[in-house]
């Protein structure tokens, strides 16, 4: 909640597809005073860089989630933008349909703090009543409001629970390599 302003949070955000989303987004971050710090960045420089980690590999994630994100080099501060969608859009190539993506911006210097966020805010939208009160708002303010009432604290540390998921198929070690292969080609999987 300390990145985040009401400017930068998009409610009943209605869009047709993802591309159109993240420049709504982009544009939200540039409302905030991290348009100030990093002066030197241009609007096409911060799409580009969420673009191209999202061509690595696609942020959504469980609950309707998305968590798009960029490290920049010399980046000065953290920037956040939230967008609760009115409609569901698909966001990734495992057709993921999410209603709630934030943006997140931070130096290349900065990691764990990348993570430290993913953390909190995934633990945060675990919780049912979370979520229906985030859909159901209709300001920006009542958001903060819901979001400044849950534990979003970066002082916990982030733990591989955090951010792992477990793996989609199990294999056995006598397994031949010409299966795993398979198997990881078919089910568009990087882990077994």
């Amino acid at each position: 909640t300390n990145y985040l302003e009401a400017e930068q949070i998009l409610v009943g955000c209605e869009v047709r597809n993802k591309e159109e989303l993240l420049e709504r987004m982009v544009d939200a971050l540039l409302q905030s005073r991290v348009n100030r710090l990093n002066a030197n960045i241009s609007r096409e420089q911060l799409l580009a860089a969420i673009r191209n980690r999202e061509d690595e590999r696609a942020t959504g994630m469980e609950m309707g989630l998305a968590f798009p994100h960029a490290r920049i080099p010399d980046f000065r501060g953290v920037a956040m933008a939230l967008a609760i969608l009115k409609n569901p859009i698909s966001f990734g190539d495992k057709g993921s349909e999410v209603r709630f993506v934030c943006m997140m911006v931070v130096s290349a210097d900065a990691p764990m703090l990348t993570l430290r966020v993913m953390s909190r805010v995934a633990n945060f939208f675990l919780d049912d009543t979370h979520r229906h009160s985030l859909l159901s708002a209709s300001s920006s303010e009542e958001v903060v409001r819901l979001l400044s009432t849950g534990d979003l604290s970066l002082d916990i540390p982030v733990t591989a629970r955090d951010i792992m998921e477990p793996p989609g198929s199990h294999i056995l070690e006598t397994t031949p390599l010409r299966d795993v292969s398979r198997i990881l080609h078919l089910q568009n999987l990087s882990v077994v």
